[in-house]
């Protein structure tokens, strides 16, 4: 009897340490419902810009270099996010559910870039003033490391526009994966005249931070646009991982 006694509170012993394993281990690898919408979405994100950029980026090396680059951006392993794949899968509710945000913030950002899009197509003309910021719409971009010239933003001029006007850039970047740059992008500021000259100030980005560029006009010369540019130069083509920024402002100043 006793011999017995001792068996089962073994076997309960046992028992009672494979399920505090169990459950130890779920928490170890299994993500939060936002955790996994926010990885879920970043993978979206990331993979409809391979698939709409040059063919020759669209292969599986450059969506595992996504995969990886997307979990090490939330904190993840792949060991986790695999292990809360299979346990969503196998309960399907709750993947609904992160599905059906995922959805959501992605017909979101279609709309807000579809207004964009309209605003910059019928943009009303500048404010007047010796001091304006003139950057309208987006003021978040991304340099991606492959590609040739990426355009920031255009913008035509008006009236309000006067030869010898200033213009000053300030903007952040935020991101920058310096350990992958084999050279530094650069971001351009140009004023293109009527007479189809232009004139070309630049900066290297070379570090996270703050940045100014500025650009004085010729006094002579009518100001047809504006034009704010990056050439992303040489990336290791081992990631995708993109510089990102934001502008804080154009400013436009009348020098009398």
């Amino acid at each position: 009897m006793k011999i017995r006694m001792k068996r089962s509170n073994l076997i309960l012993s046992l028992f009672l340490l494979i399920t505090l394993f169990s459950a130890c281990n779920k928490n170890k690898y299994l993500l939060s419902e936002g955790k996994m919408e926010n990885i879920i979405y970043d993978l979206y994100v990331g993979e409809a810009i391979i698939d709409n950029s040059n063919s020759s980026l669209r292969g599986e090396e450059y969506k595992r270099d996504l995969y990886l680059t997307v979990l090490e951006k939330n904190g993840v392993t792949e060991e986790q996010y695999d292990s809360s794949l299979v346990y969503y899968g196998q309960n399907v509710d709750d993947y609904y559910k992160i599905y059906d945000k995922v959805v959501a913030r992605l017909e979101k950002e279609e709309v807000k870039y579809e207004r964009l899009a309209a605003a910059e197509q019928n943009a009303q003309k500048s404010l007047s003033g010796d001091s304006i910021d003139i950057w309208n719409g987006e003021r978040h971009f991304a340099v991606l490391p492959f590609g040739h010239t990426q355009i920031v933003r255009t913008i035509p001029t008006d009236e309000n526009f006067k030869a010898g006007d200033r213009f000053d850039l300030n903007f952040n970047i935020n991101i920058y994966p310096a350990k992958l740059i084999v050279e530094s992008p650069v971001l351009y500021l140009t004023i293109s005249y009527s007479d189809a000259t232009v004139q070309t100030k630049s900066v290297a980005l070379e570090r996270e931070g703050y940045y100014n560029l500025s650009i004085e006009g010729e006094q002579d010369k009518q100001i047809a646009k504006i034009s704010c540019y990056i050439l992303p130069n040489a990336q290791s083509n081992q990631t995708i991982t993109p510089v990102i920024g934001k502008v804080e402002s154009l400013i436009r100043m009348h020098y009398k």
